[in-house]
């Protein structure tokens, strides 16, 4: 399940509180599926459908008008929805500094407010910081692509590429590649009976000081000594 932040005041006051229920419906509808800088497929039947309720294409654009931005007949964007998301981007992310750019490209292409603008200006200072290329660990007696080729098996595999990097660091530091493997095995057969949803395996890897796998190698019980064979280890 895809788990995205919300707003717990926004029935405070204001805009949105101010919204008939089908129009709040449809509005939490449209930033629930946009992507994740805020572009949103349209199809005002299809979204009326979901809502179970009727909106009319000029009531869709008198509630909405203000705060989104047509990209095509089909297509919108929402501004407020990946400053709200992202409150810090880092520019050191590939997504989120991909996602600025992103951002960037979309306000200059419209008449924004000032709101939107510093928002903007403050990505485009973000951006001019040099993205950091973090070397690969080496480590003696195991093939990066063994790794690689596990990794991508993970059902989630969002931030592989930065996965990675912290997995090898890991093993460079002593941990074991197998028992990445059983840890891994382990926490899918768990999300599998559970029914829960896939941490990302950035998430689940995590950089150096925060190996979250770790907590999931599975404890090898050993058996204990038969009665014969204490005798025998202390003839």
């Amino acid at each position: 399940m895809a788990m995205r932040w919300y707003d717990t005041t926004k029935y405070d006051g204001g805009w949105y509180a101010r919204l008939l229920p089908r129009f709040k419906c449809a509005w939490d509808i449209m930033c629930a599926k946009c992507t994740g800088v805020g572009v949103y497929r349209y199809d005002i039947d299809s979204l009326c459908e979901k809502v179970r309720e009727p909106i009319t294409v000029g009531e869709f654009q008198d509630t909405f008008g203000g705060r989104i931005f047509w990209l095509s007949a089909s297509k919108l964007w929402i501004p407020s929805s990946f400053p709200f998301r992202n409150k810090n981007p880092s520019p050191h992310n590939r997504s989120q500094r991909a996602q600025m750019e992103q951002y960037v490209d979309l306000c200059d292409q419209f008449p924004i407010d000032e709101e939107t603008r510093e928002i903007r200006d403050k990505y485009v200072e973000l951006l001019k910081t040099p993205l950091k290329r973090k070397s690969i660990a080496i480590v003696e007696n195991l093939d990066p692509e063994e790794v690689q080729g596990f990794l991508v098996q993970y059902p989630n595999p969002d931030g592989l590429n930065e996965a990675f990097r912290n997995l090898m660091e890991h093993f460079a530091a002593g941990r074991d590649f197998d028992d990445f493997k059983g840890a891994t095995k382990k926490y899918l057969e768990h999300v599998r009976v559970s029914k829960s949803y896939h941490k990302s395996i950035l998430k689940f890897v995590g950089p150096a000081d925060d190996p979250k796998w770790i907590e999931w190698i599975p404890v090898v019980k050993i058996a204990p000594k038969s009665q014969q064979q204490q005798a025998e280890a202390n003839a």
